[in-house]
């Protein structure tokens, strides 16, 4: 499963600041590599948000990949509830249905992000402590969840 460790204090809020952006309007300046996905809280029934990096889109889905694994607690919301919004470049709050995709299509779905950006790929793989150049290890570890938009 890799060394993955929780992210400290810095780390967290630079993970939050595309959020902000897509609050203010902005989220397009992030491209499509990015989607901030609105979802409900499983337990407080809140509104939450989340904004994860796209492994794969198409017209009709957008792919995810839960890097802090299936106990995150979006994945966790969208598994209780998976009905859900998305925002990204071209979306405003878009309605689509939330699943985790099983492990031979995301093993596909990893190894062609790999291909596709490989840089960043392994900068992935060294924060998780995992080899991107195994895309079946990292989709033993590391769920791909599909976006399908209604």
């Amino acid at each position: 499963m890799g060394n993955r460790k929780p992210l400290g204090p810095i780390g967290r809020l630079l993970a939050r600041a595309p959020r902000h952006l897509y609050r203010l309007g902005l989220g397009g300046l992030l491209g499509q590599r990015f989607v901030m996905v609105e979802h409900t809280g499983r337990v407080s029934g809140r509104p939450r948000e989340t904004v994860l990096e796209v492994v794969r889109r198409d017209e009709s889905s957008i792919d995810v990949a839960a890097a802090w694994g299936s106990r995150s607690d979006w994945v966790r919301n969208e598994v209780a509830d998976p009905s859900v919004r998305v925002s990204s470049r071209r979306l405003r709050s878009a309605p689509a249905t939330a699943g985790i995709l099983d492990i031979g299509v995301a093993t596909a779905v990893l190894g062609e992000y790999a291909k596709a950006h490989p840089t960043a790929a392994n900068a992935l793989g060294r924060v998780l402590g995992l080899d991107f150049t195994d895309p079946a290890e990292v989709a033993s570890a590391v769920p791909v969840v599909r976006f399908t938009l209604d």
